[in-house]
């Protein structure tokens, strides 16, 4: 099957999913708009690209496809209901598209909208609840930014741990000729104050040892 096929047997699919001409003869909606939206959908369903972006964030395509293919009547419905209800906000009528279709298989968000056309919600309270909706999706978007730099964090501490005991391991592993070189190398200078007491001054740190009885001094 070519392209031009696999696009036209998912057209007549997509068409059939919503309700096409059921949506033009009871709904009287434009035919051009409704195709418009049947060619965005055919665009995401048959792109080759890995992620599109929709609203600011960059999604797999393979998710959006699974979405817009679930899309029916409804879904249709509540998109150009959006539309009508927001002129205002739209300024590039593909984004738009491409994030509507992709918002209208949220249940939450969906079942807001079928309150309201049910007549179960007033249109102050339709647009109060979908406010609420944006908001709370914006807070847990918020909060996954948060855990997946916490996250960043965690696993850059951890590489680093792991190269720090690496390296310990290696200086464990050499001879002590080996190690005593490796540690005058390190060593900046070592200052004896008395008989109990002695200063090792790093070139990375400082660190002052206090010698006991089994510890000579350093000659």
């Amino acid at each position: 099957m070519d392209g031009t096929d696999e696009r036209s047997e998912y057209e007549e699919l997509i068409k059939e999913n919503i309700g096409f001409d059921y949506l033009l003869r009871n709904y009287h909606y434009d035919r051009d708009r409704l195709q418009e939206i049947v060619d965005i959908i055919l665009d995401v369903v048959c792109s080759c690209a890995e992620t599109i972006r929709i609203n600011g964030e960059d999604i797999p395509v393979a998710v959006i496809k699974s979405r817009y293919l679930k899309l029916n009547d409804s879904h249709i419905e509540y998109v150009i209901d959006s539309m009508a209800k927001n002129p205002s906000d739209i300024r590039n009528i593909r984004a738009y598209l491409l994030t509507a279709l992709y918002d209208a298989c949220d249940r939450e968000k969906f079942t807001i909208y079928e309150n309201y056309r049910e007549g179960k919600l007033t249109p102050e309270e339709y647009l109060s609840g979908k406010d609420s909706l944006a908001q709370k999706q914006a807070a847990l978007k918020e909060q996954l930014e948060t855990c997946e730099t916490q996250l960043e964090v965690f696993h850059q501490q951890s590489l680093d741990a792991e190269e720090q005991h690496e390296a310990a391991s290696r200086m464990t592993g050499l001879s002590d000729d080996k190690l005593r070189e490796h540690l005058y190398d390190a060593v900046e200078r070592v200052l004896v104050y008395d008989t109990e007491t002695i200063e090792i001054v790093w070139k990375f740190n400082e660190s002052k040892i206090d010698t006991d009885e089994n510890i000579g001094v350093a000659n």
